[in-house]
């Protein structure tokens, strides 16, 4: 009876970690559908720019790469899957003024083709001075779920770069949309009142796996003292 016990407590702290593993990143259907989108974007964007084609790929590696502690434009290769109300029109601002260009193209550049994502990394903060949108200062901009990016080996030139800029690239929230993560405008601070204030990436695990994570760990325990009991009383 007590080996019994045993065994199906083992196979199910086994679930409960690798559950809480595959919570953090996207599903194998959830990459399909997002690679699929994207790839279609970055071929359009290729012809358009005249980039050589290169298809993106999921490694679920990089989604470990994921970290929190950082303010919303610290990040350099890594993306939001959605943005608030506030940093679309930051990202409009920059875009309509065709000498930035959009401030996430890193999602069409060949020179990346390497990507992995968590749904659950969120980060806020407030734009300063130092951001050069004067109109949004004071505002706060909030990212939904963060992808960061490999690169490669391709080069892209000068006249390739300028031409990037002025692309008719898609905003992040349509990525968003594909992967049903929500927020985004409530409290986003354009009409000057914000529910959020402060800096910084949220993500409800201890090391920023999801919530799902972190309650997994403690059934771990609970399971494992439950094991110990079962095998020694």
């Amino acid at each position: 009876m007590k080996l019994c016990l045993a065994i199906l407590l083992i196979t199910f702290i086994s679930n409960e970690v690798c559950g809480s593993r595959v919570k953090r990143g996207l599903s194998a259907d959830e990459q399909k559908k997002f690679l699929e989108e994207l790839n279609k974007d970055r071929k359009k964007i290729a012809d358009e720019v005249g980039f050589k084609f290169v298809p993106m790929k999921y490694d679920a590696n990089l989604e470990k790469e994921i970290v929190s502690g950082k303010e919303c434009t610290k990040y350099r290769q890594e993306l939001p899957l959605r943005i608030n109300d506030v940093d679309e029109e930051r990202r409009r601002i920059f875009m309509n003024g065709g000498t930035e260009g959009d401030i996430y193209d890193a999602y069409f550049r060949p020179n990346y083709d390497k990507i992995g994502c968590s749904k659950e990394a969120k980060c806020t903060e407030v734009l300063k001075k130092e951001h050069d949108v004067p109109d949004l200062e004071g505002k706060t901009i909030e990212y939904y779920g963060l992808c960061t990016l490999r690169r490669n080996g391709v080069e892209i030139s000068e006249a390739q770069s300028k031409k990037m800029k002025k692309a008719n690239t898609p905003s992040p929230n349509k990525y968003g949309d594909i992967l049903g993560i929500s927020g985004g405008n409530q409290g986003s601070g354009m009409d000057g009142t914000d529910e959020k204030q402060g800096s910084g990436v949220e993500m409800s695990g201890k090391d920023g796996a999801g919530g799902e994570q972190g309650s997994g760990a403690g059934s771990v325990f609970s399971l494992t003292i439950a094991l110990f009991l079962v095998l020694y009383i």
